[in-house]
């Protein structure tokens, strides 16, 4: 059994002190988040699904998911540094982002909300399969695909995902944080992690932030996230457990090393599920939001993983 701990530095607040002026970035973040891409709406069981490509179509390809409250703009960051060698997609899961709503949501629905996004880019028709990638509930949609779908699949990366303890899909239905603000300074002040944690790197909160917001239509006035909060709520999530101990194709276990969601015995617990052999990185001075954290040295654990699979 890997372990993996490490003692938090900083205690994690209830806001992020975020204001509506942008900060300061360092070179890398704007290349990456300026890099071209391609951005469309494909849809799937009757809903939009907004996709995100960057690269060139026939190269190997990677798909990226994200997690819960999120989407697809959290790839930003991190998909063009795979950009030179693959071609890389990531999707607004349904209920988030500039995808549609639907009246419940599913392990199922976002498999095939995945698989038919890569169908439409054409990662199926490159020289060799893609790999996917998922952070948090985007793991759990990965575990799946890869026990559903493996044998089109190079491999999964499973990052801080959390599939043992599922009365915790239900933490963010609190009515007070999907009320509408009046402002976007408001809805930069009230922006937080969940779970929450602290963040090093204010230009990359900012940068997700902004992503994740946008003006409310009628009936309500005011600026909301891009997120049905109704998603939490009506989402089965039960296949995910029993995917894991049979993925037809080779997993990665990321998680971080401050995380609370992955915290050991609950990562021991995964492991324990996972294929025997199935490798285990852990970033450190990583919280649950890995790619915030920690970008670079998630960049390099990806990147290392799909050269042993070629």
């Amino acid at each position: 059994m890997t372990h993996c701990s490490q003692v938090a530095a900083v205690a994690p607040s209830s806001s992020l002190g975020l204001k509506e002026s942008v900060p300061p970035a360092p070179k890398w973040f704007s290349d990456a988040i300026g890099y071209p891409h391609d951005r469309s709406v494909i849809q799937v069981l009757g809903v939009d699904i907004e996709v995100l490509q960057w690269g060139r179509r026939g190269a190997p390809g990677l798909m990226f998911i994200h997690g819960n409250g999120a989407n697809a703009e959290w790839w930003r960051f991190v998909a063009p540094f795979f950009a030179e060698t693959h071609h890389v997609v990531a999707l607004s899961l349904s209920g988030n982002g500039g995808s549609g709503y639907r009246t419940a949501y599913g392990a199922d629905i976002f498999v095939e909300e995945v698989m038919a996004a890569a169908e439409v880019a054409g990662l199926f028709d490159a020289s060799a399969p893609p790999a996917i990638i998922g952070h948090s509930l985007g793991g759990a949609v990965a575990i799946c695909a890869a026990a559903w779908h493996g044998r089109r699949l190079a491999g999964a990366i499973i990052i801080d995902a959390l599939i043992d303890a599922r009365p915790v899909w239900g933490l963010n239905r609190t009515v007070e944080r999907w009320r509408p603000s009046q402002s976007q300074e408001e809805m930069f002040a009230r922006f937080r992690f969940m779970p929450e944690q602290p963040c090093a790197h204010p230009f990359i909160a900012h940068f997700i932030a902004a992503a994740g917001m946008c003006r409310a239509v009628e009936p309500e006035s005011g600026w909301i996230w891009r997120h049905d909060p109704k998603l939490l709520g009506t989402l089965d999530f039960g296949e995910t457990w029993d995917a894991l101990s049979d993925p037809q194709c080779p997993l990665l276990l990321v998680r971080g090393a401050l995380s609370t969601l992955t915290a050991t015995p609950r990562f021991e617990g995964m492991q324990a599920r996972a294929p025997r052999g199935t490798p285990v990185v852990c970033i450190p001075e990583a919280h649950h939001h890995v790619m915030v954290d920690q970008p670079l040295a998630l960049v390099a654990a990806i990147q290392t993983q799909l050269a042993a699979w070629q």
